[in-house]
């Protein structure tokens, strides 16, 4: 759930799911303050996921809140890690393509 500390990683085995985040709003009240989060954004779907997606990864690697919320469209079945097995097992092998990622993607932006 959106905010919630992350314990385990997800991967959809069979059916569907939304992917719901905060969003700003198309319209913002004229009284609107940042203090106030609920009156500049809304919770809107942003994706779907379907059998042989994953999601959780983030929250697990970062060590940071939920940035979504993921509500099943259908009957669906997951394969679950908890924290600790997901960064034993696969936390290893991902942080360092991570990183690569992370890298590349600042050295294409140094040449731009």
């Amino acid at each position: 759930m959106l905010g919630e500390r992350g314990k385990s990683f997800y991967v959809i085995l069979k059916g569907t799911v939304s992917i719901f985040a905060n969003v700003p709003k198309k319209v913002v009240p004229n009284d609107a303050t940042p203090d106030d989060l609920s009156q500049l954004f809304e919770l809107a779907e942003v994706n779907v996921l379907r059998s042989g997606s994953y999601f959780g990864e983030l929250a697990l690697l970062n060590d940071t809140p939920r940035t979504a919320t993921i509500i099943c469209k259908e009957d669906t079945d997951f394969a679950v890690l908890d924290v600790e097995d997901f960064k034993n097992i696969l936390g290893t092998l991902l942080i360092p393509f991570f990183w690569c990622l992370l890298t590349f993607y600042l050295f294409c932006f140094f040449f731009e």
